[in-house]
């Protein structure tokens, strides 16, 4: 089904100029012999999707942390464990 910029940024909840950036880099769409915008939806959701970076897929280990510093998993030393609320465990470390 074809779209308008306008319905598209409606269903999706985005500002129209970020959906207009969007097709300026690569977004699929064609323009009419008007010169107006029609947007693809399945094309357009399939770049979407390969526009996204990719999961990772590897777990932590026991031993692991993810550092907010420097957005890796690193070993953790001086571990401490304290059970919060329910299931919620609060694991420190350095």
């Amino acid at each position: 089904m074809m779209y308008t910029v306008s319905e598209i940024s409606t269903a999706l909840d985005l500002a129209e100029r970020t959906l207009r950036d969007w097709l300026s880099v690569g977004a699929p769409h064609f323009r009419d012999p008007r010169g107006h915008i029609w947007i693809n939806g399945q094309e357009f959701a399939d770049w979407i999707a390969s526009m996204r970076a990719p999961k990772k897929k590897r777990k932590l280990r026991d031993d692991e942390a993810y550092c907010m510093r420097c957005n890796r998993a690193v070993q953790m030393t001086d571990v401490s464990v304290k059970a919060m609320q329910g299931k919620l465990i609060l694991i420190r470390g350095t």
